[in-house]
């Protein structure tokens, strides 16, 4: 079946180009010739994705697929973990500043500074 598509891939700019300069060729205006180039080339894609669509060769393969595909998932969860998130401590005390300060604006320490300095005062 991988054939068909291959097949496809060659036919999809065949069709347009192909169509398009035998019509103009027979006498069509170029604005006539292009469009049905391309509704003849959308054509053959429709059927590639809807007449004939992709089916999976074996259950073997899928689950091949899928045991690499949650490896890859494993080891970008893995490498985010231990790239951005510091510390628990740190993570821990952001969730219990959240909770335990929500109600004063600009009070205490913050992520990116202390808080208490003012913006017109810069040093």
């Amino acid at each position: 079946m991988s054939r068909y598509y291959d097949y496809v891939l060659g036919l999809i700019p065949t069709a347009l180009i192909g169509v398009t300069v035998c019509l103009s060729a027979v006498g069509a205006s170029w604005h006539t010739a292009v469009p049905a180039g391309a509704a003849v080339a959308i054509g053959v894609m429709a059927h590639a994705m809807f007449v004939r669509a992709p089916q999976p060769t074996s259950t073997a393969a899928v689950a091949d697929a899928a045991a690499s595909a949650s490896d890859v998932a494993g080891a970008t969860a893995i490498g985010s973990d231990a790239v951005g998130s510091g510390s628990d401590a740190e993570s821990g005390s952001d969730a219990g500043r959240a909770t335990s300060g929500s109600g004063r604006a600009g009070s205490g320490s913050s992520r990116y500074g202390s808080g208490t300095t003012s913006v017109a005062g810069g040093d």
